[in-house]
């Protein structure tokens, strides 16, 4: 039943660069079992990508959002939204916009892909994991809908640590590597 779909708060993981914001994403959903997308959004011209192009246009397809509801067995996939400090928002289309109303569980429960807008899915228990190094280039809107989590830097042991496991992890899923290098 619905009830029965975990359903976790939109998050905003924020901290410099390289820290594992994405590949902690990554490890959520491996250990929840549903599909994981990552749309970078530095790289987003529009909101067109997450919503689908309108029907209006002649190369019109359904966005992100559609493909995952309707293809996957899954009504809580991860979508990471990395680097979205980094999203033009001054743009005449803005990569955003269509944030406002996926990130809030009421409007989200309606949801319409621009090139079928006659059909309506629920896509309120999708995760929603937003990365970003810098808050204050992110629009005071969207930080209203989201949890925010400061990932600080590691220390030095924390690296090694972290450094050791990815290692220990890559000998692990590789036969090729173990059989070069020693644990």
């Amino acid at each position: 039943t619905d009830s029965e779909i975990p359903k976790i708060p939109p998050i905003l993981l924020l901290g410099p660069p390289g820290l594992g914001k994405t590949m902690f994403a990554q490890a959520l959903a491996n250990g929840m079992n549903v599909p994981f997308k990552v749309m970078r959004m530095e790289n987003q011209q529009a909101s067109a990508s997450l919503t689908g192009t309108a029907e209006f246009w002649s190369n019109s397809k359904p966005g992100l959002i559609f493909n995952l509801l309707t293809t996957e067995n899954c009504a809580n996939p991860i979508v990471v939204l990395d680097e979205v400090d980094k999203s033009n928002v001054n743009a005449q289309y803005n990569p955003l916009n269509s944030l406002y109303s996926l990130l809030e569980t009421s409007s989200s429960k309606v949801f319409s892909d621009e090139s079928m807008p006659d059909l309506t899915l629920d896509a309120s228990k999708i995760t929603w994991i937003l990365t970003a190094n810098n808050i204050d280039h992110i629009p005071e809107a969207i930080l209203s809908r989201v949890r925010v989590f400061n990932i600080p830097s590691p220390s030095l042991d924390q690296s090694k640590s972290i450094v050791s496991k990815i290692y220990k992890g890559m000998l692990k899923d590789s036969a090729n590597l173990t059989a070069k290098f020693w644990t």
